[in-house]
This record gives structure tokens, sequence and C-alpha cells, in this order.
């Protein structure tokens, strides 16, 4: 039954499964505690020791380094003396690796399965393209337009590849559907002058292209005189033809008129294909 404070009292354990009490708790912490702090004391503890030693507790050494025998299998743990001699036999051959001109069998000749290299000048040279996403050589895209090729260009001159013609000048472009071709005498800018003065051709106006209008003139019988076409003639009736006098000399006349032909316009060059 607990006791005072909920307390549980026992005899001194005899046996290795017998509770244990305060006493038998404190006196061997005692013990135990001066046992470690001897252990934790030593130098070598357990055996252990500095120098790589098969089956030893490993110990650090001086300047708390850790020593090891030189690796043997990958996963063996190396030392500063073999990293140090691997890295020097690696720089050498890096270096010459580095300075090969053509490393891993690289070519410059287009080769199935190898390295590309860069040929004279750095340029690299390929097959002519089969498939869509192969590389496209010069040829081919010199091919596009091909050499001798004329086209106009918006600018004074002609670009990279190509040459600039001057043939033709201060000449206007006709579109036709047959024979290329060219003609005609006068410049653009002449004949398209800002202003100009124009004669039309003369004309010879006929009786029906003339207004209707009426004509006053004199009849002459013996000694009868009529004016404005009536006729005295003591009660007689006189029939007669009545001939006007002519006017006017039967020639042609012309009109003169005026334009402008400030044409607007854009320059541009012909070149050819190199």
């Amino acid at each position: 039954m607990w006791g005072t404070g909920g307390r549980l009292k026992a005899n001194a354990p005899v046996a290795g499964d017998d509770v244990a009490r305060k006493t038998e708790v404190d006196a061997e912490a005692t013990a135990r505690a001066d046992a470690d702090a001897a252990h934790a004391a030593l130098t070598d503890a357990h055996g252990s020791t500095v120098t790589p030693t098969a089956n030893a507790i490993v110990r650090w050494a001086s300047g708390g380094r850790l020593r090891a025998e030189a690796p043997i299998y990958e996963i063996d743990v190396t030392n500063k003396a073999y990293v140090d001699a691997e890295a020097t036999a690696r720089a050498g051959a890096d270096a010459d690796h580095a300075a090969l001109t053509n490393p891993h069998g690289a070519t410059t000749t287009p080769t199935a399965s190898r390295i590309a290299m860069w040929g004279t000048g750095g340029r690299l040279k390929a097959s002519a393209p089969s498939a869509g996403d192969d590389v496209a050589r010069k040829t081919e895209v010199d091919a596009v337009i091909p050499s001798g090729t004329l086209m106009l260009f918006v600018q004074t001159a002609a670009p990279t590849g190509w040459t600039k013609v001057t043939t033709h000048n201060n000449k206007a472009l006709r579109v036709v559907s047959g024979t290329a071709g060219s003609g005609g005498s006068v410049g653009f800018t002449t004949a398209f002058h800002a202003a100009r003065t124009v004669s039309v051709g003369n004309t010879t106006l006929t009786v029906d292209q003339m207004p209707a209008h009426p004509h006053g003139g004199v009849m002459r019988q013996g000694t009868t005189t009529s004016e404005n076409g009536r006729a005295v003639a003591n009660g007689l009736t006189v029939t007669v033809n009545v001939d006007t006098d002519s006017a006017g000399g039967g020639q042609s006349h012309g009109h003169s008129a005026s334009v402008a032909l400030d044409v607007l316009y854009v320059d541009v060059i012909i070149a050819r294909k190199d």
C-alpha cells in the first residue's frame, strides 16, 4: 500500500528482477559517474589509434586530422597524397586533350556519328540536306534565289550578294503578261513635269456641229427691191430663192489647255543576284 507522500517502500533487492530502491540507484549512479569520467579522459579509449589499423577504432590525430591508407577499392576512403597524385596526372591529360586539334576523333569532313569540328576560317561543313530539319548549306540558301535574278529594292545601294544595275534610269515600270522588255523615249520626270501646257488638235466644224442661227440678206428681182426677205411687186406674188451673203473662211481652229502632272513616286533600284 502507498505510504506517506504516495511513496512505495521495498526491501533491498537480491534478484536481478527485484525492484531497486533509491538507495541502490544512487549508489550505482555514483560509481558509474567516476568510471565514465575516467573513460572519457582516456586518449586511446577502447584501443583507438591515429594510425590506420585494421579492426581498431579511428582516433583524430594532431590538428584534428584523420589518417587513412591509399585506397584499393572504389568505396575506400582516400588520402591527400592519392588525391594530389591523381589531380596532377589528370591535369596533364586534360591539357593534352585540350590541345588536340581533333579530340575524340572530331573531323571537319561531314561524317556520321563523329564530332563536327570547325574548318578553315571558322566554317562548319555539312552534307546536302535530305530531311526537312537538316541543316541547310550556303548552296541550298543561294539556290532559293538563283544567280542572275533581277529584283527591285527600295534603297540606294544593292544588298550584300547583289549588284546594282544602272542600265535603266528615270523610267517608269509597266506590268506585262508577255515578254519583258523596255521602250519609250521620254524620261519619267520629263513626261510628268509639274505643270505642262498642251495643244489640242485642230478641228473643222461641220454644219451639224454649228448651233442653229438666222441670217439677214438682200434679194434683187429686176428693179424691185426686197428688204429683209420681203418682196414689193405692186400686188404681184413673186416666188424667189434668196441667197444671203457668206462670211468666214472655213478654216480649222485649236484650243489651249494646261494640266498638273506632279505625280507622287517612290525611287527604287534594280539589282542582280550575284
